[in-house]
């Protein structure tokens, strides 16, 4: 376990989630205001706020309901679509998983007000942390074990 931190309980509609995205490859992802949004090959964008509470819906229905101008939503569709394709080298607001990530496991962590959502890969892990009192997530992946508190 992290140093800190404890596992946190999950609601249904949190394990709901969590159960479909498990065995679903993350493409990619973006940050927009209070919110991670993770690009899975399912064409699914699966979005973990700062609270920790997720949404899962179709990749267009959430680029098109983002508070964003117009050219920041065709650039991101087209993003997921070159990131479909496998394409990673001219993505203008995505960014591409640093490996291929099959998600394995989710694992939700507090720490006070603050969330961690970990997402387990085979031999990586990706972390967003969630600070809700400044509306901020932050995101890191690592290779290896990641229980030390690195990068926060």
């Amino acid at each position: 376990m992290m140093q800190g931190w404890s596992q946190a309980a999950t609601s249904r509609y949190q394990d709901h989630v969590i159960a479909h995205v498990l065995g679903a490859t993350a493409l990619g992802y973006f940050i927009l205001a209070d919110a991670a949004y993770v690009l899975l090959d399912i064409a699914l964008i699966w979005t973990i706020y700062t609270s920790g509470e997720m949404a899962l819906m179709p990749q267009a229905i959430v680029i098109s309901d983002l508070d964003a101008d117009e050219d920041v939503k065709r650039e991101l569709l087209a993003d997921a679509e070159l990131l479909h394709q496998g394409e990673t080298e001219r993505l203008a607001r995505m960014l591409a998983m640093p490996a291929e990530f099959l998600i394995n496991d989710v694992k939700i962590f507090e720490q006070g007000k603050r969330r961690r959502v970990s997402l387990e890969a085979e031999e990586t892990g990706f972390i967003f942390e969630g600070l809700p009192d400044m509306g901020e997530i932050k995101a890191v992946f690592s290779k290896g074990d990641y229980d030390d508190d690195r990068g926060f």
